[in-house]
């Protein structure tokens, strides 16, 4: 076509050459690398092989060191071996059979092991035991026997303990001598060998396989895929690597590798051939350039000409080709144009910039500045008070889970749309975004008025929009108003009041409207009878007395009719939680192991996510209270409770007697001293002398605020000769003196009158 005449002749100029070089430099690229390439595959197959071997070689000697370990004289396995005059059998038998199904369930390439002892002919395994002459493995037992190496690693072979229930399967053994006693023998299903080996080495490609044989040519496993495997015998052995450990050979096998060698072939000339054909290539490339480049320079000089669209008349010598590229100037200006488009539609995006440099305060916005600002976004920007007021949605995780993301996005939607309706009904202006945080929406509110009418206006525009979500909305909103204000620059302060005040709900309920200027939280010295409650509690559940759970209910009932925010909440919940650890940590390894397998875990998962501290209490209560069970469960089933419990009771009868004393009680309760602290320690939870101080110094401090006694005498009661030593106990369990503890309690007593 005469129109495209340029466009074909560069065309049919440049393709040629561009094929020929092409060709060429691949050509030289096969015949450069292919010698190269077949050096490098061997290598690799070998490194490859090698780092495989090596894989299997510790995955079985990981294996055998166990079973050396096991097998020495502080291990679990030698109990088995020792002479049966210094065995209980039974026990330990069961228990061995236990530790045999830990090694198969810990280690998965383990299909079944088993112990044989040659001294009473007695096989042990994880689900069997009794003679070898009942065994099925009974002929390679024998076979066994007369092996000169410590150790070694059977053939493939067929293996199976209950001959009329399963099928014999495939297994390579390893069978560990130890002494003259016995031998240890593990078999290791080659099929999860070869699923480990798959998982850590991944396919080489269609060209390779890697296979392992026994010593005996079989194969124990492939690499490869069952078609692969069916085809080894027409494939080339690349590489062999023999495993000095357990005497496996590893093979491996590549696809035509003879064509490397005919690519090696070819002659250096060719690659001459091919060099000097790049060098008339570039010649003949530099020579049709030259001459086709003067259009080329017209076509630029044309556009550098135009920078606007028809300012003058096209050429007529290259009409289509220079009104394709008024084409393109065209749909640059287009693009130009729509850009400046978006540049304006992205106002939405600096408003939102702006709402948020107001809030964070990283901006110091002036009088001037706000008004322009607020003009260019078409709000109003007069007031005589600001706040911020933020909605949050209640239970946000339950809310996300029950709605799908279009759906909350929706409810998000006419939130935001129902505020702005009663705002206007409310004479209110105001400015609303979703931001900070998916479930809180932020407005800033801009009220006429004296300061008490804006905070009157302000609660009563949260409670209509908290009432309308209420009864229109399957989930509800709770409302935090911000500090009055009178300068913008200010707002970033009653955006965190906004913020704290929505952290007492967790304590103020949900579904509510809280203003900033209402909150009085607890002093430190306020926060110190909540740990107080605690400790009292953790006493008495770790003692297994009742009233836990009333001093429980007692702590949350305290932390529902105070202020307090949500981050101080969940910090004395997590002190709970922490120090019943710590406590139940001292008893023995029973409650423990109760304690950290089932009931922490579902403790602190309990602090994940909550908005409702009557949920949290409930969940909580449920938890401990059914581990409170199971742990009266193991004292009942225990000898030592009982006396134990005799005991306590004893000291609570008897703790005013100064020479009360484990010798003491180990003459009145006829037990030896040591077994009476070993059982407070394993029953109790803590030692006999801190059990007895805290007893005594719980009952001075009844005396202390009932009666009108001294001190001393109160020392005395209690069973203290010295009154040093009463008050150096009483501010160790306390942390304070006996005259401060009296102090105190008088006045709280008159704050509560």
């Amino acid at each position: 076509m005469n129109n495209k005449k340029w466009y074909y002749r560069l065309l049919f100029s440049y393709m040629p050459v561009l094929l020929v070089v092409s060709c060429a430099v691949i050509l030289a690229a096969l015949i450069g690398f292919s010698e190269r390439f077949e050096k490098e595959v061997r290598q690799a197959n070998e490194t490859y092989s090698q780092v495989i071997v090596q894989f299997v070689d510790y995955s079985l000697g990981n294996i055998d060191s166990s079973m050396i370990k096991e097998s020495q004289s502080d291990g679990r396995f030698q109990v088995f071996f020792e002479p049966i005059r210094n065995r209980i059998t039974q026990v330990d038998d069961l228990t061995i059979s236990h530790r045999l199904q830990e090694y198969m369930i810990s280690n998965p390439l383990i299909d079944s092991m088993y112990l044989y002892r040659i001294q009473d002919n007695h096989v042990l395994s994880s689900s069997w035991t009794g003679s070898l002459n009942d065994y099925p493995d009974q002929k390679f037992v024998q076979g066994s026997m007369n092996q000169k190496t410590p150790y070694r690693w059977t053939s493939l072979r067929t293996f199976t303990e209950f001959p009329e229930v399963e099928s014999p399967r495939q297994v390579i053994s390893l069978v560990r001598k130890v002494s003259d006693e016995g031998l240890i023998i593990v078999n290791i299903n080659p099929k999860r060998l070869q699923s480990l080996l798959k998982d850590n080495f991944k396919h080489q490609g269609n060209e390779n396989t890697f296979s392992l044989y026994d010593e005996n040519g079989q194969l124990l496993l492939t690499l490869e895929d069952n078609g692969s495997i069916q085809n080894q015998a027409n494939l080339d052995v690349l590489t062999a690597v023999h495993s000095q450990y357990s005497g496996y050979d590893l093979q491996s096998r590549v696809k035509h590798i003879a064509l490397l060698g005919i690519i090696s072939s070819v002659s250096w000339i060719w690659l001459i051939l091919i060099v000097a054909t790049l060098l008339v290539g570039a010649f003949w490339i530099l020579i049709i350039t030259r001459r086709n480049v003067e259009p080329l320079q017209s076509i630029v000089k044309r556009i550098e000409a135009f920078a606007k669209p028809n300012d003058q008349a096209l050429d007529n010598q290259f009409l289509d080709e220079f009104k394709y590229i008024d084409y393109a100037l065209d749909d640059l200006m287009n693009t130009s144009s729509m850009l400046q488009k978006e540049h304006e539609e992205n106002q939405l995006y600096k408003r939102q910039i702006f709402f948020e440099e107001l809030l964070e305060g990283s901006r110091i916005i002036t009088s001037i500045e706000w008004d322009e600002e607020l003009q260019v976004f078409g709000l109003d920007p007069r007031f005589d008070m600001l706040s911020v007021m933020i909605f949050e949605i209640d239970r946000y995780s339950l809310f996300t889970k029950q709605y799908s993301y279009r759906d909350q996005n929706l409810f998000k939607f006419v939130i935001l749309k129902v505020l702005q309706e009663i705002s206007e009904h409310q004479a209110i202006r105001l400015w609303a975004e979703w931001i900070d945080e998916p479930y809180q929406l932020t407005a800033i509110c801009l009220v006429e008025g004296g300061v008490e009418d804006c905070k009157n206006n302000l609660i009563r525009l949260g409670e209509l929009v908290r009432d309308w979500v209420q009864h229109n909305l399957h989930f509800s909103v709770t409302v935090g108003l911000g500090e009055i204000v009178h300068k913008p620059e200010d707002l970033a302060i009653s955006f965190d009041n906004a913020r704290k005040a929505l952290n007492y709900k967790l304590s103020l309920g949900l579904n509510r409207v809280i203003p900033a200027w209402d909150l009085n939280g607890d002093t430190p010295d306020e926060m110190f009878k909540y740990l107080q409650i605690i400790r009292n509690m953790i006493q008495s559940y770790r003692l297994g007395e009742p009233k836990w759970e009333q001093e429980l209910s007692i702590f949350f009932d305290l932390l529902k009719t105070s202020s307090i925010r949500r981050d101080d909440i969940v910090g004395l919940i997590s002190y709970l939680i922490y120090n019943m650890y710590r406590n139940l940590m001292e008893l023995s390894k029973e409650y423990q192991a109760l304690w950290l397998e089932r009931t922490l875990p579902r403790l602190n998962e309990n602090l994940n996510d909550f908005d409702d501290l009557q949920e949290i209490q409930t969940n909580i209560h449920t938890v401990l209270r059914e581990a409170y069970e199971e742990m009266l469960l193991i004292r009942e089933n225990k000898s030592q409770y009982g006396v134990s419990r005799k005991i306590c009771d004893y000291i609570e009868e008897h703790y005013m007697e100064p020479n009360l004393s484990l010798n003491y009680l180990s003459e009145t309760f006829e037990y030896h001293a040591n077994y009476l602290s070993r059982l407070f320690k394993d029953e109790i939870g803590e030692r006999f002398v801190d059990y007895l101080a805290r007893v005594r110094i719980s009952h001075a401090k009844e005396f202390l605020k009932t009666t009108s006694l001294t001190v001393q005498d109160v020392a005395a009661r209690v069973g203290y000769e010295h009154v040093y030593s009463f008050m150096r106990v009483f501010k160790k369990l306390s942390g304070m003196t006996p005259g401060e503890f009296r102090k105190q309690e008088k006045t709280e007593n008159l704050l509560d009158q």
